[in-house]
């Protein structure tokens, strides 16, 4: 037997404890689904978080909120640019509710909303934002939940049909990225990285102005090229065969593909993402979301996957160094010579 109790809030290892005489209460402070099962007298389970199916699998189990709870009490979560107090009620809520969508496998919320559910304003996500650099898709998806968290827990209070409804709307998907551009549209302002942003940005609004219907072939059509690039004030050239020139075109754009990749699998290493003329694009992401890309004109999956790797143990020993400066470019010889040497 053990006393009844819950933790209404906590600062860091400091918990703030009441009693109480509610099982379901008690048992959502427990750290393992199998701590946080109980048996009254007459012999009736109580299992509040499937500890019991555990047990039958030989599994021990933290409850999901409670990991997050437990980062949050050690300061794992300022560190890694999470609220030091995250919303972890808000992410147990989301949780809890995965079972009542239809097919929970087919409609699965994508990773940013949970991480979403931890946050309570746009001041937490800026700050996780500075420190894990998410792409700009999981930026998007962080900002609408944000902003629209109210409207969609106005939705769980409305009929099934009307859930049902939801559930089966599937978002449109933009159709364009940076390759499909460098590709149709021929540009020669190789180097200009940032430019390629600003041509997405433009497009997305002609495709918001189509009500999200245009097709890749109707935002690439000329009169859009011609609107667009004047916008930018770019002079339109055929584009350079010139492989240098075209290096960072090709990196920048294969980046839209390589966030696309990161939905649909969670290997570190993405192998071949893109292809432009004789170069292939390979990629790999860190934990931290480092976009990692190398460009090659022959293949060797063994050769880069080791090259990835020892790259990132280099890269990992930098960072810890004191005086490395996150997200600043990387001046030390050192570094660039185990580059070349790999």
């Amino acid at each position: 037997s053990h006393t009844l109790a819950h933790r209404p809030g906590h600062r860091r290892r400091h918990a703030i404890v009441e009693f109480t005489r509610d099982w379901a209460l008690d048992a959502s402070r427990r750290d393992l689904t199998i701590n946080a099962m109980f048996l009254d007298l007459e012999g009736q389970l109580y299992d509040y978080f499937n500890g019991r199916n555990d047990l039958a699998t030989r599994r021990v189990r933290r409850r999901p909120d409670d990991l997050i709870g437990a980062m949050a009490s050690c300061g794992v979560c300022a560190f890694i640019g999470l609220p030091a107090e995250p919303n972890v009620q808000e992410l147990s809520v989301v949780l809890n509710r995965l079972p009542l969508t239809p097919t929970m496998s087919e409609y699965r919320p994508v990773p940013a909303v949970f991480l979403a559910a931890l946050l309570r304003s746009n001041d937490e996500l800026e700050t996780a934002h500075a420190r894990l650099k998410f792409s700009n898709e999981e930026l998007g998806v962080l900002r609408f939940v944000l902003e629209h968290r109210g409207a969609a827990l106005a939705l769980v209070d409305n009929s099934v049909e009307e859930q049902r409804d939801f559930y089966q709307w599937w978002p449109p998907k933009f159709p364009v990225n940076g390759h499909s551009i460098l590709s149709n549209w021929r540009l020669s302002i190789a180097g200009k990285g940032p430019i390629l942003g600003q041509i997405i940005d433009l497009l997305r609004l002609e495709w918001r102005d189509s009500r999200y219907t245009a097709d890749e072939a109707t935002l690439l059509r000329e009169e859009v090229r011609v609107r667009v690039l004047t916008q930018l004030g770019q002079v339109t050239e055929e584009m350079t065969t010139d492989t240098n020139t075209s290096i960072s075109w090709v990196a920048n754009s294969a980046l839209d593909i390589v966030d696309e990749s990161l939905w649909s699998s969670s290997s570190m290493y993405l192998k071949t993402v893109d292809k432009f003329n004789d170069l292939f694009v390979s990629a790999f992401v860190t934990p931290s979301r480092l976009r990692l890309l190398i460009l090659h004109d022959t293949k060797n999956e063994d050769g880069i996957r080791h090259f990835f790797s020892e790259m990132f143990e280099t890269y990992v020993k930098l960072a810890l160094n004191p005086f490395y400066q996150p997200q600043s470019p990387i001046k030390s010889a050192a570094f660039d010579r185990k580059a070349q040497h790999f």
